[in-house]
Protein backbone atom coordinates (compact mmCIF):
# COMPACT_ATOMS: atom_id res chain seq x y z
CA UNK A 1 0.00 0.00 0.00
CA UNK A 2 0.84 3.49 -0.48
CA UNK A 3 2.62 5.50 2.38
CA UNK A 4 0.06 8.40 0.95
CA UNK A 5 -3.16 6.09 1.22
CA UNK A 6 -5.38 8.69 3.17
CA UNK A 7 -7.50 10.81 1.13
CA UNK A 8 -6.37 14.42 1.03
CA UNK A 9 -8.15 17.20 1.14
CA UNK A 10 -6.46 19.49 -1.60
CA UNK A 11 -4.03 18.62 -3.96
CA UNK A 12 -1.82 21.36 -2.68
CA UNK A 13 -2.10 20.07 1.10
CA UNK A 14 -1.03 16.86 -0.41
CA UNK A 15 1.85 18.93 -2.06
CA UNK A 16 3.00 20.52 1.40
CA UNK A 17 2.83 17.16 2.85
CA UNK A 18 5.52 15.14 -0.17
CA UNK A 19 7.60 18.32 -0.02
CA UNK A 20 7.71 17.71 3.45
CA UNK A 21 8.18 14.12 4.23
CA UNK A 22 10.05 13.42 0.90
CA UNK A 23 11.90 16.36 -0.45
CA UNK A 24 13.23 16.29 -3.97
CA UNK A 25 13.86 12.88 -3.28
CA UNK A 26 10.87 12.62 -6.09
CA UNK A 27 9.04 14.11 -8.13
CA UNK A 28 8.09 14.75 -12.05
CA UNK A 29 10.12 14.39 -14.90
CA UNK A 30 8.88 16.41 -18.24
CA UNK A 31 10.91 15.70 -21.43
CA UNK A 32 13.80 14.78 -19.57
CA UNK A 33 13.57 17.86 -17.02
CA UNK A 34 13.30 16.65 -13.27
CA UNK A 35 11.70 18.84 -10.37
CA UNK A 36 11.43 17.32 -7.41
CA UNK A 37 7.85 17.94 -5.16
CA UNK A 38 9.73 20.62 -2.83
CA UNK A 39 10.84 22.30 -5.94
CA UNK A 40 7.78 21.68 -7.02
CA UNK A 41 6.00 23.85 -4.57
CA UNK A 42 8.42 27.01 -4.47
CA UNK A 43 7.18 27.46 -8.24
CA UNK A 44 3.54 27.26 -6.91
CA UNK A 45 4.52 29.39 -4.36
CA UNK A 46 5.68 31.83 -6.68
CA UNK A 47 3.08 31.69 -9.18
CA UNK A 48 0.52 32.02 -6.45
CA UNK A 49 1.96 35.11 -5.57
CA UNK A 50 2.00 36.47 -9.11
CA UNK A 51 -1.24 35.68 -9.53
CA UNK A 52 -2.66 37.09 -6.01
CA UNK A 53 -0.55 40.41 -7.21
CA UNK A 54 -2.87 40.46 -10.33
CA UNK A 55 -6.19 40.50 -8.66
CA UNK A 56 -6.96 36.65 -8.82
CA UNK A 57 -8.92 35.29 -6.44
CA UNK A 58 -11.35 32.62 -5.27
CA UNK A 59 -14.21 31.65 -7.65
CA UNK A 60 -11.92 33.69 -10.54
CA UNK A 61 -11.68 31.32 -13.98
CA UNK A 62 -8.46 30.86 -15.79
CA UNK A 63 -8.43 29.70 -19.34
CA UNK A 64 -5.46 27.38 -19.63
CA UNK A 65 -3.81 27.15 -23.12
CA UNK A 66 -1.00 25.29 -22.44
CA UNK A 67 0.60 22.12 -23.76
CA UNK A 68 1.43 19.52 -21.34
CA UNK A 69 4.37 21.03 -19.06
CA UNK A 70 5.62 21.83 -16.14
CA UNK A 71 3.50 25.11 -15.94
CA UNK A 72 0.52 23.22 -16.82
CA UNK A 73 1.17 20.96 -13.26
CA UNK A 74 2.06 24.15 -11.47
CA UNK A 75 -0.83 26.13 -12.78
CA UNK A 76 -3.32 23.31 -11.65
CA UNK A 77 -1.71 22.84 -8.41
CA UNK A 78 -1.91 27.04 -7.94
CA UNK A 79 -5.59 26.29 -8.34
CA UNK A 80 -5.88 24.18 -5.83
CA UNK A 81 -4.45 26.43 -3.36
CA UNK A 82 -5.82 29.99 -4.85
CA UNK A 83 -9.41 28.13 -5.32
CA UNK A 84 -10.02 29.62 -8.89
CA UNK A 85 -11.55 27.18 -11.04
CA UNK A 86 -9.10 26.13 -13.90
CA UNK A 87 -10.52 25.70 -17.48
CA UNK A 88 -7.79 23.89 -19.33
CA UNK A 89 -8.60 24.80 -23.52
CA UNK A 90 -8.42 22.25 -26.26
CA UNK A 91 -5.02 22.96 -28.21
CA UNK A 92 -6.89 21.44 -31.04
CA UNK A 93 -9.79 24.18 -30.99
CA UNK A 94 -9.03 27.31 -33.67
CA UNK A 95 -8.20 31.11 -31.45
CA UNK A 96 -12.08 31.85 -32.93
CA UNK A 97 -13.37 28.63 -31.31
CA UNK A 98 -11.34 29.11 -27.91
CA UNK A 99 -12.57 32.97 -27.75
CA UNK A 100 -16.03 32.18 -27.75
CA UNK A 101 -15.66 29.55 -24.77
CA UNK A 102 -13.85 31.97 -22.89
CA UNK A 103 -16.40 34.33 -23.13
CA UNK A 104 -18.99 32.02 -22.10
CA UNK A 105 -17.66 30.74 -19.42
CA UNK A 106 -16.88 34.32 -18.38
CA UNK A 107 -13.06 33.76 -18.09
CA UNK A 108 -10.78 36.42 -15.90
CA UNK A 109 -7.48 35.22 -16.86
CA UNK A 110 -5.80 33.36 -19.57
CA UNK A 111 -2.58 31.69 -19.34
CA UNK A 112 -0.71 30.65 -22.44
CA UNK A 113 3.25 29.98 -23.66
CA UNK A 114 3.16 33.62 -23.88
CA UNK A 115 2.44 34.65 -19.77
CA UNK A 116 -0.32 35.60 -18.04
CA UNK A 117 -3.57 37.79 -19.82
CA UNK A 118 -6.22 39.76 -17.27
CA UNK A 119 -9.41 39.78 -19.16
CA UNK A 120 -11.56 41.12 -15.87
CA UNK A 121 -11.30 41.19 -12.13
CA UNK A 122 -15.43 40.75 -12.31
CA UNK A 123 -16.60 37.94 -9.30
CA UNK A 124 -20.21 39.27 -8.95
CA UNK A 125 -21.77 37.48 -12.16
CA UNK A 126 -24.44 35.00 -12.02
CA UNK A 127 -21.94 32.60 -13.89
CA UNK A 128 -18.70 33.43 -10.91
CA UNK A 129 -21.33 32.76 -8.21
CA UNK A 130 -23.09 29.15 -9.59
CA UNK A 131 -19.38 28.41 -9.47
CA UNK A 132 -18.87 29.15 -6.33
CA UNK A 133 -21.68 27.72 -4.73
CA UNK A 134 -20.98 24.18 -6.58
CA UNK A 135 -16.84 23.97 -5.07
CA UNK A 136 -15.72 24.34 -8.92
CA UNK A 137 -12.25 23.18 -8.93
CA UNK A 138 -12.02 21.86 -13.27
CA UNK A 139 -14.16 23.08 -15.99
CA UNK A 140 -13.96 21.01 -19.23
CA UNK A 141 -15.14 20.74 -22.25
CA UNK A 142 -16.35 17.67 -24.35
CA UNK A 143 -14.58 16.41 -27.36
CA UNK A 144 -17.39 18.67 -29.96
CA UNK A 145 -16.51 16.23 -32.68
CA UNK A 146 -20.21 15.75 -33.01
CA UNK A 147 -21.49 18.92 -31.62
CA UNK A 148 -21.18 22.06 -29.99
CA UNK A 149 -19.36 21.04 -26.71
CA UNK A 150 -20.41 20.49 -23.14
CA UNK A 151 -18.91 22.09 -20.60
CA UNK A 152 -18.48 19.92 -17.59
CA UNK A 153 -17.91 20.85 -13.74
CA UNK A 154 -16.17 18.80 -11.21
CA UNK A 155 -14.99 19.83 -7.68
CA UNK A 156 -11.75 19.04 -6.47
CA UNK A 157 -13.04 16.29 -4.15
CA UNK A 158 -14.55 15.01 -6.56
CA UNK A 159 -11.64 15.17 -8.89
CA UNK A 160 -9.46 13.57 -6.20
CA UNK A 161 -11.98 10.41 -5.61
CA UNK A 162 -11.91 10.10 -9.43
CA UNK A 163 -8.46 9.53 -8.99
CA UNK A 164 -8.73 7.09 -6.38
CA UNK A 165 -12.18 5.23 -7.38
CA UNK A 166 -10.94 5.35 -11.58
CA UNK A 167 -6.90 4.57 -11.05
CA UNK A 168 -5.55 3.59 -8.05
CA UNK A 169 -7.93 1.12 -6.30
CA UNK A 170 -8.35 -0.65 -9.71
CA UNK A 171 -4.95 -1.27 -11.08
CA UNK A 172 -2.96 -1.23 -7.31
CA UNK A 173 -0.74 1.92 -7.82
CA UNK A 174 1.35 2.63 -5.04
CA UNK A 175 4.48 4.94 -4.15
CA UNK A 176 6.28 2.25 -6.20
CA UNK A 177 4.81 3.22 -9.43
CA UNK A 178 5.93 5.60 -11.70
CA UNK A 179 2.82 6.85 -13.57
CA UNK A 180 3.24 8.13 -17.44
CA UNK A 181 0.93 10.84 -18.91
CA UNK A 182 1.05 11.22 -22.63
CA UNK A 183 -2.26 12.21 -23.39
CA UNK A 184 -3.03 15.93 -23.49
CA UNK A 185 -3.48 17.59 -19.80
CA UNK A 186 -6.61 19.68 -20.72
CA UNK A 187 -8.52 16.66 -21.25
CA UNK A 188 -10.35 14.52 -18.20
CA UNK A 189 -8.09 11.66 -18.59
CA UNK A 190 -4.61 13.56 -19.03
CA UNK A 191 -5.74 15.78 -16.29
CA UNK A 192 -6.25 12.90 -13.89
CA UNK A 193 -2.66 10.92 -14.90
CA UNK A 194 -0.67 14.12 -14.63
CA UNK A 195 -2.09 14.67 -10.42
CA UNK A 196 -2.14 10.95 -9.97
CA UNK A 197 1.56 11.35 -8.27
CA UNK A 198 0.32 13.80 -6.23
CA UNK A 199 -2.22 11.38 -4.67
CA UNK A 200 0.74 8.24 -4.37
CA UNK A 201 3.95 9.94 -3.48
CA UNK A 202 5.65 8.59 -6.44
CA UNK A 203 7.24 9.87 -9.27
CA UNK A 204 5.62 11.11 -12.90
CA UNK A 205 6.81 11.12 -15.92
CA UNK A 206 5.08 13.78 -18.28
CA UNK A 207 5.29 14.01 -22.03
CA UNK A 208 4.66 17.11 -24.26
CA UNK A 209 3.52 15.32 -27.06
CA UNK A 210 3.88 11.83 -27.96
CA UNK A 211 6.24 9.60 -30.35
CA UNK A 212 7.28 6.16 -30.05
CA UNK A 213 10.78 6.85 -29.95
CA UNK A 214 10.88 9.46 -26.99
CA UNK A 215 8.32 7.44 -25.18
CA UNK A 216 10.31 4.26 -25.17
CA UNK A 217 13.94 6.35 -23.93
CA UNK A 218 12.11 7.73 -21.20
CA UNK A 219 10.31 5.29 -19.88
CA UNK A 220 13.21 3.05 -19.85
CA UNK A 221 15.29 5.83 -18.28
CA UNK A 222 12.82 6.71 -15.56
CA UNK A 223 11.37 3.17 -14.75
CA UNK A 224 7.54 3.98 -16.31
CA UNK A 225 5.48 1.49 -14.55
CA UNK A 226 2.02 2.80 -15.43
CA UNK A 227 0.25 4.54 -18.50
CA UNK A 228 -2.71 5.03 -19.99
CA UNK A 229 -2.66 5.35 -24.15
CA UNK A 230 -4.89 6.10 -27.12
CA UNK A 231 -5.66 3.47 -29.78
CA UNK A 232 -3.59 5.83 -32.10
CA UNK A 233 -1.01 5.55 -29.91
CA UNK A 234 -1.05 1.56 -29.88
CA UNK A 235 -0.99 1.73 -33.21
CA UNK A 236 1.79 3.96 -33.25
CA UNK A 237 3.81 1.34 -31.46
CA UNK A 238 2.66 -1.73 -32.94
CA UNK A 239 3.89 -0.23 -36.63
CA UNK A 240 7.16 1.61 -34.84
CA UNK A 241 8.48 -1.61 -33.00
CA UNK A 242 7.40 -3.83 -35.99
CA UNK A 243 10.24 -1.96 -38.01
CA UNK A 244 12.79 -1.43 -35.21
CA UNK A 245 12.92 -4.59 -34.32
CA UNK A 246 15.96 -4.06 -31.98
CA UNK A 247 13.95 -1.56 -29.68
CA UNK A 248 12.09 -3.72 -27.26
CA UNK A 249 8.99 -1.85 -25.12
CA UNK A 250 9.90 -0.79 -21.47
CA UNK A 251 10.50 -3.83 -18.80
CA UNK A 252 9.51 -1.72 -16.00
CA UNK A 253 5.83 -1.00 -17.68
CA UNK A 254 3.53 -3.17 -15.11
CA UNK A 255 0.36 -1.81 -16.28
CA UNK A 256 -1.56 -0.06 -19.55
CA UNK A 257 -4.39 0.67 -19.84
CA UNK A 258 -6.79 2.23 -23.17
CA UNK A 259 -10.20 2.59 -24.59
CA UNK A 260 -9.23 0.72 -27.82
CA UNK A 261 -12.59 -1.11 -28.67
CA UNK A 262 -11.81 0.02 -32.59
CA UNK A 263 -8.85 -1.45 -32.54
CA UNK A 264 -9.23 -4.78 -34.28
CA UNK A 265 -8.22 -8.00 -32.38
CA UNK A 266 -5.25 -8.78 -34.27
CA UNK A 267 -3.79 -5.19 -32.99
CA UNK A 268 -4.70 -6.03 -29.62
CA UNK A 269 -2.88 -9.33 -29.69
CA UNK A 270 -0.19 -7.86 -31.29
CA UNK A 271 0.61 -5.20 -28.76
CA UNK A 272 0.46 -7.37 -26.19
CA UNK A 273 2.92 -9.86 -27.59
CA UNK A 274 4.86 -6.25 -27.49
CA UNK A 275 4.34 -4.92 -24.10
CA UNK A 276 4.55 -8.04 -22.24
CA UNK A 277 2.69 -6.41 -19.19
CA UNK A 278 -1.03 -5.91 -17.83
CA UNK A 279 -3.15 -4.30 -20.66
CA UNK A 280 -6.63 -3.17 -19.39
CA UNK A 281 -9.04 -2.25 -21.85
CA UNK A 282 -11.44 0.24 -19.65
CA UNK A 283 -14.83 1.94 -21.00
CA UNK A 284 -15.80 5.67 -19.84
CA UNK A 285 -16.75 9.14 -20.64
CA UNK A 286 -15.82 12.42 -19.10
CA UNK A 287 -18.79 12.64 -17.23
CA UNK A 288 -18.80 9.43 -15.44
CA UNK A 289 -14.79 9.04 -15.44
CA UNK A 290 -13.54 5.29 -15.99
CA UNK A 291 -16.35 2.60 -15.50
CA UNK A 292 -15.14 -0.90 -17.00
CA UNK A 293 -12.00 -2.76 -16.73
CA UNK A 294 -11.06 -5.88 -18.26
CA UNK A 295 -7.26 -7.49 -18.43
CA UNK A 296 -7.08 -8.42 -21.65
CA UNK A 297 -4.08 -10.91 -21.27
CA UNK A 298 -6.30 -13.34 -19.40
CA UNK A 299 -9.78 -13.17 -19.64
CA UNK A 300 -11.98 -14.81 -22.52
CA UNK A 301 -14.21 -11.87 -23.04
CA UNK A 302 -11.88 -9.86 -24.77
CA UNK A 303 -13.86 -8.61 -27.36
CA UNK A 304 -15.82 -6.19 -24.57
CA UNK A 305 -15.06 -3.09 -22.86
CA UNK A 306 -15.02 -4.82 -19.68
CA UNK A 307 -16.99 -5.92 -16.11
CA UNK A 308 -18.68 -2.69 -14.56
CA UNK A 309 -15.71 -1.44 -11.59
CA UNK A 310 -17.02 -2.13 -7.75
CA UNK A 311 -18.36 1.22 -7.59
CA UNK A 312 -20.32 1.13 -11.17
CA UNK A 313 -23.20 0.06 -12.03
CA UNK A 314 -24.71 -0.52 -15.76
CA UNK A 315 -27.50 -1.05 -17.77
CA UNK A 316 -29.14 -0.83 -20.68
CA UNK A 317 -31.96 1.56 -21.71
CA UNK A 318 -32.97 -1.69 -24.40
CA UNK A 319 -34.98 -0.51 -27.45
CA UNK A 320 -36.61 -2.70 -30.33
CA UNK A 321 -32.96 -3.98 -31.72
CA UNK A 322 -32.01 -7.14 -30.07
CA UNK A 323 -31.03 -5.87 -26.97
CA UNK A 324 -28.80 -3.12 -28.09
CA UNK A 325 -29.30 0.36 -26.14
CA UNK A 326 -28.13 3.35 -24.56
CA UNK A 327 -25.14 2.58 -22.08
CA UNK A 328 -27.00 3.69 -18.58
CA UNK A 329 -24.04 4.59 -16.23
CA UNK A 330 -24.48 5.35 -12.05
CA UNK A 331 -21.27 6.06 -10.48
CA UNK A 332 -20.48 8.51 -7.18
CA UNK A 333 -17.83 9.94 -9.91
CA UNK A 334 -20.25 11.57 -11.88
CA UNK A 335 -19.52 14.86 -12.57
CA UNK A 336 -20.61 18.04 -10.60
CA UNK A 337 -22.84 19.09 -13.63
CA UNK A 338 -22.83 21.10 -16.73
CA UNK A 339 -22.69 24.60 -17.25
CA UNK A 340 -24.88 25.62 -20.41
CA UNK A 341 -25.60 28.76 -21.39
CA UNK A 342 -24.81 29.91 -18.24
CA UNK A 343 -26.60 27.81 -16.40
CA UNK A 344 -25.98 24.82 -14.06
CA UNK A 345 -27.29 21.72 -14.28
CA UNK A 346 -26.53 19.21 -11.51
CA UNK A 347 -25.89 15.57 -11.65
CA UNK A 348 -27.33 13.52 -9.05
CA UNK A 349 -24.66 10.34 -8.53
CA UNK A 350 -28.14 8.08 -7.38
CA UNK A 351 -29.40 8.81 -11.11
CA UNK A 352 -28.40 7.03 -14.25
CA UNK A 353 -26.44 9.05 -16.79
CA UNK A 354 -27.36 8.46 -20.52
CA UNK A 355 -23.88 8.53 -21.69
CA UNK A 356 -25.48 8.79 -25.37
CA UNK A 357 -23.76 5.51 -26.30
CA UNK A 358 -25.38 2.32 -27.76
CA UNK A 359 -24.41 -1.48 -26.80
CA UNK A 360 -25.14 -4.23 -24.50
CA UNK A 361 -24.25 -7.04 -21.50
CA UNK A 362 -22.92 -10.22 -22.01
CA UNK A 363 -23.68 -13.18 -19.86
CA UNK A 364 -20.84 -12.32 -17.05
CA UNK A 365 -22.41 -8.80 -17.61
CA UNK A 366 -19.50 -7.22 -19.44
CA UNK A 367 -19.98 -4.77 -21.64
CA UNK A 368 -19.90 -4.42 -25.22
CA UNK A 369 -19.75 -0.68 -27.12
CA UNK A 370 -20.88 -0.55 -30.51
CA UNK A 371 -21.07 3.15 -31.07
CA UNK A 372 -22.42 6.90 -30.41
CA UNK A 373 -26.52 7.16 -30.56
CA UNK A 374 -26.10 10.12 -32.50
CA UNK A 375 -23.22 8.93 -35.44
CA UNK A 376 -26.08 6.03 -36.34
CA UNK A 377 -28.15 6.71 -39.18
CA UNK A 378 -31.23 4.40 -41.23
CA UNK A 379 -30.86 2.64 -44.07
CA UNK A 380 -33.98 0.95 -45.41
CA UNK A 381 -35.74 1.60 -42.11
CA UNK A 382 -32.91 -0.27 -40.06
CA UNK A 383 -30.04 1.37 -37.61
CA UNK A 384 -26.74 1.32 -38.67
CA UNK A 385 -23.93 1.92 -36.88
CA UNK A 386 -20.68 3.54 -38.34
CA UNK A 387 -18.50 1.56 -35.94
CA UNK A 388 -20.05 -1.42 -37.20
CA UNK A 389 -18.82 -0.96 -40.94
CA UNK A 390 -15.54 0.31 -39.62
CA UNK A 391 -14.33 -2.63 -38.02
CA UNK A 392 -15.27 -4.87 -40.94
CA UNK A 393 -13.11 -2.69 -42.66
CA UNK A 394 -9.90 -2.81 -40.89
CA UNK A 395 -9.98 -5.93 -40.75
CA UNK A 396 -9.23 -6.07 -44.68
CA UNK A 397 -5.41 -6.81 -45.73
CA UNK A 398 -3.58 -3.16 -45.89
CA UNK A 399 -6.00 -1.16 -44.73
CA UNK A 400 -4.23 1.01 -41.50
CA UNK A 401 -7.10 3.56 -40.69
CA UNK A 402 -10.74 3.98 -41.67
CA UNK A 403 -14.03 6.14 -40.64
CA UNK A 404 -17.51 5.86 -42.26
CA UNK A 405 -20.05 8.31 -42.25
CA UNK A 406 -23.72 8.79 -44.15
CA UNK A 407 -25.10 11.85 -46.36
CA UNK A 408 -29.06 12.02 -47.12
CA UNK A 409 -28.99 13.77 -49.92
CA UNK A 410 -33.08 13.73 -49.70
CA UNK A 411 -35.62 12.75 -52.01
CA UNK A 412 -35.54 10.10 -54.86
CA UNK A 413 -31.40 10.39 -53.88
CA UNK A 414 -31.69 9.10 -50.28
CA UNK A 415 -28.49 7.99 -48.13
CA UNK A 416 -25.21 7.08 -49.58
CA UNK A 417 -22.85 5.14 -46.66
CA UNK A 418 -19.33 6.83 -47.26
CA UNK A 419 -16.36 4.72 -46.34
CA UNK A 420 -13.29 6.65 -46.25
CA UNK A 421 -9.47 4.32 -45.88
CA UNK A 422 -5.95 4.79 -45.36
CA UNK A 423 -4.02 2.37 -47.13
CA UNK A 424 -1.44 1.15 -50.16
CA UNK A 425 -2.41 2.52 -52.97
CA UNK A 426 -2.84 -0.68 -54.79
CA UNK A 427 -5.72 -1.78 -52.56
CA UNK A 428 -8.69 -3.34 -54.91
CA UNK A 429 -11.37 -2.00 -54.32
CA UNK A 430 -13.83 -4.85 -55.54
CA UNK A 431 -12.17 -7.33 -53.30
CA UNK A 432 -12.50 -4.63 -50.30
CA UNK A 433 -16.23 -4.44 -51.89
CA UNK A 434 -16.29 -8.16 -51.59
CA UNK A 435 -14.82 -8.30 -48.01
CA UNK A 436 -17.63 -6.12 -47.07
CA UNK A 437 -20.44 -8.34 -48.59
CA UNK A 438 -18.54 -11.19 -46.58
CA UNK A 439 -19.05 -9.35 -43.18
CA UNK A 440 -22.10 -6.93 -43.31
CA UNK A 441 -25.91 -7.00 -44.03
CA UNK A 442 -26.70 -5.38 -47.25
CA UNK A 443 -28.11 -2.17 -45.18
CA UNK A 444 -24.55 -1.66 -44.23
CA UNK A 445 -22.71 -2.19 -47.18
CA UNK A 446 -21.29 1.29 -48.13
CA UNK A 447 -22.23 3.23 -51.52
CA UNK A 448 -18.30 5.18 -51.79
CA UNK A 449 -15.09 3.95 -50.71
CA UNK A 450 -12.47 6.71 -50.98
CA UNK A 451 -8.74 6.65 -50.56
CA UNK A 452 -7.59 9.29 -47.92
CA UNK A 453 -4.41 10.47 -46.92
CA UNK A 454 -5.20 10.91 -42.90
CA UNK A 455 -8.59 10.17 -41.03
CA UNK A 456 -10.23 13.15 -39.47
CA UNK A 457 -9.06 12.55 -35.68
CA UNK A 458 -9.38 15.09 -32.49
CA UNK A 459 -6.62 15.70 -29.92
CA UNK A 460 -7.36 12.47 -28.09
CA UNK A 461 -7.63 10.33 -31.08
CA UNK A 462 -11.54 9.57 -31.30
CA UNK A 463 -12.71 10.27 -34.94
CA UNK A 464 -13.87 14.10 -35.98
CA UNK A 465 -16.98 12.77 -37.19
CA UNK A 466 -18.20 16.37 -38.40
CA UNK A 467 -15.14 17.00 -40.29
CA UNK A 468 -15.54 13.74 -41.45
CA UNK A 469 -19.15 14.20 -42.72
CA UNK A 470 -17.96 17.72 -44.57
CA UNK A 471 -15.38 15.52 -46.37
CA UNK A 472 -18.44 13.27 -47.68
CA UNK A 473 -20.40 15.90 -48.38
CA UNK A 474 -17.76 17.68 -50.90
CA UNK A 475 -17.22 14.35 -52.35
CA UNK A 476 -20.31 13.79 -53.25
CA UNK A 477 -20.77 17.27 -54.68
CA UNK A 478 -17.51 16.71 -57.03
CA UNK A 479 -19.38 13.57 -57.86
CA UNK A 480 -22.50 15.26 -59.21
CA UNK A 481 -24.62 13.05 -56.76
Amino acid sequence: MTSFDSRPESYYQRLLTLAQNIGNEKGYIVDGEWVGYQELLKKVNILTRELTALGCKKGHVIACDLDNSFDFLVLILAASDLGFVLFPLNKGYSERQKLQLIDEVECNFRVGNNGIERISLDIDSPVKQLLIENNAFLMTSTSGSTSKPKIIILSEPNKINRGYLSSIIPYGLTDQDTVVTSTPMYHSLGFRLALLPILLGCNGIIFKGFDPASWIKYVNKFKGSFAALVSEQISAFNNFLSENKNINFPSSMKTIVSSSSLLTQAQKEKFLSICRCNFREMYGTSEVSTATDINLINDSKKRSVGYPLSHVTIKIDEGPDRGRGNILVKSPTICDGYLINKKFFPFDPEVFFDTGDIGYLGDSNELYFLGRSNFQFKNAGINVFPEDIERAAIEFPDISDVGVTAVDRGGTKGLFIVCFFVGKRDISKLSFRRHFSEHLASYQLPHYLIAIDKIPKNSVGKIDRKQLQELAIKALENDGK
